[in-house]
């Protein structure tokens, strides 16, 4: 038993070669250009300085820097869901205080406001809920930029709308039943 736990402990991850493999696109406003690379960890995500406030020095900083998907959004612990296609992040306990967080699929997920453009890109809609025109096909619009990387990360992650509809109606289950226990997958 020990000598299967010491292999098992052993292997080590692949190192991540962060500046090959990281987004292409700013996490914030989907665009290319001059991006900076989260430190975190393996966190592959890019951003623009101007996209979270920072100025242009922000790119050649030696400074350990961590984006928003690593802290919650609440009370600022660390996450444990994240969305897929923004920084929106939530620890356990603040899930399981609010619903405006949809775990697909492990500890990724939407937060009710990009579900609402999933949705609608999924239903193969132009109009939202409130009547409001949105055009999903412009590469020069936000939704257009939105659909483009969700289609990238929805082929990277491997998860399809039947994933998105079936974590709906875990939740509808979940409300009703009025569950304190968490619905993602450690």
């Amino acid at each position: 038993l020990s000598a299967v736990m010491r292999t098992k402990s052993s292997k080590k991850k692949p190192t991540v070669n962060k500046d090959e493999e990281s987004e292409n696109w700013c996490f914030v406003c989907k665009d290319g250009g001059e991006l900076r690379i989260c430190d975190y960890r393996d966190c592959l995500k890019s951003y623009h300085p101007e996209c979270i406030g920072k100025d242009d020095s922000f790119l050649e900083s030696e400074k350990q820097w961590a984006c928003a998907r690593h802290t919650c959004r609440h009370c600022c612990r660390p996450s444990r869901l994240q969305c897929y296609t923004c920084s929106n992040a939530l620890c356990r306990r603040c899930y399981r205080h609010n619903s405006d967080f949809l775990p697909v699929k492990g500890k990724n997920g939407f937060c009710d406001i990009c579900l609402s453009l999933v949705l609608l890109i999924e239903a193969n809609k132009d109009y939202d809920s409130d009547g409001i025109q949105v055009d999903f096909k412009d590469r020069e619009t936000v939704e257009g930029l939105f659909m483009e990387y969700y289609v990238i990360i929805k082929g990277e992650e491997g998860f399809e709308a039947d994933d998105i509809y079936a974590a709906q109606d875990r939740r509808k289950k979940k409300s009703n039943s009025e569950s304190d226990s968490g619905d993602f997958e450690e």
